[in-house]
Formats: C-alpha cells, structure tokens, sequence
C-alpha cells in the first residue's frame, strides 16, 4: 500500500513535462495541421506509450526504479555509458524546455495579469523560487508538483466541459488534410508523451513502485483527446496551425476572457510543474548515474549529488535566460533536438531490450515460449522511434542546425557528467 501511494505521489513529476505549455502549442499546431485526423493520431500515439509503459513498469519487478534503464543498456554502452546515457539524453531537453517555458511564463504573467512587472524579472523570480524550495525540502516540491499538475488538470477540464456546450453553435469541423502532410503532425504525438518514465524517479526511491507510466500516459491521452476534440469543433484549423498560443486562442474562443485568464492560470502552472518536475527527476536521474556496485555508501552530506544536479540546471537555464537565448530562433531548434535526442534514447533502450531478450529469454521475466513476443514488442517499438527520430530531422527545414546540436549537445554533457561520477564515486570509496 505505502509502495502504491508513492508511486501515485510520484506520477505528477512525469505529468508536469506531458501537460507543459510546449505540450499544448504542439498539441494546438497538430491539431491546425491535421484536422480531425489528429485524435485518431493521438490515439495511436497512447497505444504505443502504453506498450513502452507497461515495458517500464514490468521492468521495476525485477530492478531498482533508478536502474531499469541503465541495467540494460550496458548491453551495449557497457558500465559508464549504461549510467551517463539517461542524463544525456535527457537534460539539454531539461535545459531548452526549462528555457523556454519560464519565458513564456514571464509573458502571460505580464501580458494577462500584472502589465508593468518585466518578463524575464517574474522568469528568473520563478526559477529562483522553485529552486529554493527544491533545495530545501524535496518533499514540499514534491507536493507543489502535485498542485501545479491538479491546477493544470482542472483547468483543461473546466474549459472543455464549457466547449462542449458550444458545438451546437459551431459549424461542422473542416475536412482533414491529406495523410501525406500528416507526417510531421504524426511525429508530434509522439513527442507529446515524452517524459512519461519520469515518475520513475523521484526524492524517494527507498521503495520499489507499483506501475506508474500507463496511468501516466492514459491521463495525458485523454486529455489530449478532449482538448483536441474541443479545438477542431470550435477553432478553424488555418489559425490553429499558425498560432504560437494556440491553447489561448481556443480558451478565448470557449469563454472569452475568463476562458483567456484560465488558461493564463493554467500555462503558469504548467511552466512551475515543468521546471520543479525537472528538478524532482533529477533526483533519481543523479542517484542512478552514481549507481555502482563499488560506489560504497551514499554520503550524507547536504550537498548530495541530487542537489549539485538541480543546481547545475538552473544555473545553465539562467545563463540561457540572461543570454537573451530565449527570444532567438535558435531555441526553437535546440528545442526540436533535444525532444528527438529523447526519442533516440528510447530506441536505444528498446535496442538494448530487444537483445537482453534474444540472448538470454529469463532476464525478461517470462517463459521460453513467449520471449518471442517480447523481442517483437521491442522491435516494433525500437522501429517506431527510429522511424520518428530520421522522418523528423530529414523533415527539418533547419536539419544542418538540428543535427549540429544533436551531436555536441551529447558530447558537451558528457564531458560535465563523466568527471563528476568518477570524482564523487572516488570520495565514496575512500569514505
């Protein structure tokens, strides 16, 4: 029961990434590019996080929650690559994301509540907040998230109960574009639940967790489905597909401006639980970089490995903010690469899965005779992430950039990460 609520408690961290305001401008964009074609994607989409999700959790049945990734990735990247490759594929996402949501959050906080308070004061006020409290108290940022998320959750939901009203006053729905120019709307959805393993790590990882990543998934596809329901009924598809806040442009169109000062409400939230989730996941990200049979025991110092990690984040988010990085188009790019780095690393994973399985049919947990199944599970997976990841950069009209950042953005972590390891691995040791 205590291992259940924990892992309940730990869902929001994943939420916070899936329900950010980036989510719902990629959801609003697919939605303007496809038409009625986008749930039918975004269904699809939820079928293959579940099938990665219900990998995930099985997992945790036989690994640590901080270990389910990188045990099987020293298949192929041996001891320190099983251990740095999570971090690495993950946080220049951390990074971008983090970036660009507290500059939107600075945004909509001046533009819909307080006019004369600076942007990117109320930005670096926020992150500095955050910060402090992730610092202090993991547990309070812990049930903040928890807040942020529910904020979040009821918001979406308020509005579109309140559309549905209107699709008696609306005309039918435009007709969806041809499926050729479905590919890019089709690799959103599945960036859309990136980050749904997050509530894999936490502050509290004392206990081995009841399955996490399905619920994730399955509440974030429903609340997709409705909001893009909602969105093809009631808003035309040109302006959907053009707009930078297509979330607010739909709020408004359902209730005017206490539609627009709700979903104001709702991109803060959203922005708070993206960054404090970050910090949270980082948690278990660095414990599980650490994780060494040789390591010895964990220290018990205040500045822990998981708090030098958050630190480090939000001192590359504020160096990112104070360099005007926020208003340039490169973000944009580096953000686009960051998600895909993201979904390469789950191909990786599912490639590393794929192999464990084929070798050695017990590692996986099931008879001889359905080993098979589970290969073809990781194959099908591992092919729809590579799928998505080579569509996408070849789609890119800025692919010389994008591939540019996917090639040092790795390296440059790697080279942060590596020394630290070894350095806090050592004091260990000589502990």
């Amino acid at each position: 029961m205590r291992a259940f609520f924990l892992s309940s408690h730990l869902a929001p961290i994943a939420l916070g990434l899936l329900l950010s305001p980036e989510a719902l401008t990629r959801l609003g964009n697919g939605i303007g590019q496809s038409g009625a074609l986008f749930p039918w994607l975004i269904a699809f989409s939820a079928l293959m996080y579940l099938a990665n999700g219900w990998i995930y959790d099985r997992l945790q049945h036989f690994l640590h929650p901080t270990t389910v990734e990188s045990h099987p990735l020293g298949i192929l990247l041996g001891l320190e690559g099983s251990h740095l490759f999570p971090m690495v594929t993950r946080v220049p996402a951390f990074v971008c994301l983090g970036t660009g949501v507290l500059a939107t959050a600075g945004f909509v906080f001046n533009e819909v509540f307080v006019y004369w308070f600076p942007n990117f004061a109320f930005a670096f006020l926020l992150l500095g907040t955050l910060l402090a409290v992730s610092l202090t108290s993991p547990r309070v940022a812990l049930m903040l998230q928890t807040v942020f998320v529910s904020v979040v959750v009821a918001g979406i939901i308020a509005l579109t109960v309140a559309g549905c009203f209107l699709w008696s006053n609306t005309p039918v729905p435009e007709a969806a574009r041809p499926a050729a120019l479905a590919i890019r709307p089709a690799s959103v959805c599945l960036v859309l639940f990136m980050g749904f393993e997050l509530s894999l790590y936490g502050p509290q990882m004392e206990a081995r967790l009841h399955p996490a990543s399905r619920f994730v998934v399955a509440a974030a596809a429903v609340l997709f489905l409705a909001w893009s329901i909602v969105s093809v009924h009631l808003v035309p598809l040109e302006k959907l597909a053009e707009s930078s806040v297509p979330h607010m442009m739909t709020a408004r169109t359902i209730l005017g401006e206490p539609g627009r000062i709700i979903m104001g409400i709702v991109v803060l939230a959203g922005c708070c639980g993206v960054v404090n989730g970050a910090f949270l996941a980082l948690y278990g990200l660095a414990a599980g970089l650490l994780h060494s049979d040789e390591a010895g025991p964990p220290s018990h110092q205040w500045l822990t490995p998981g708090r030098i990690a958050i630190l480090a984040l939000a001192g590359a988010i504020a160096a990112a903010l104070a360099s005007g990085l926020a208003g340039e188009s490169d973000l944009e790019v580096w953000l686009r690469g960051s998600t895909l780095l993201w979904l390469l690393g789950y191909a990786v994973f599912h490639l590393s899965l794929c192999l464990l399985t084929l070798r050695n049919p017990s590692t996986a947990g099931t008879d001889t005779g359905a080993f098979s199944n589970r290969a073809r599970i990781h194959g099908a997976l591992l092919l729809v992430f590579t799928g998505t990841v080579a569509a996408s950069i070849w789609t890119d009209p800025e692919r010389a950039s994008l591939l540019s950042f996917m090639l040092v953005a790795p390296f440059l972590t790697c080279i942060i990460l590596l020394p630290c390891r070894r350095v806090v691995i050592g004091r260990r040791r000589g502990a």
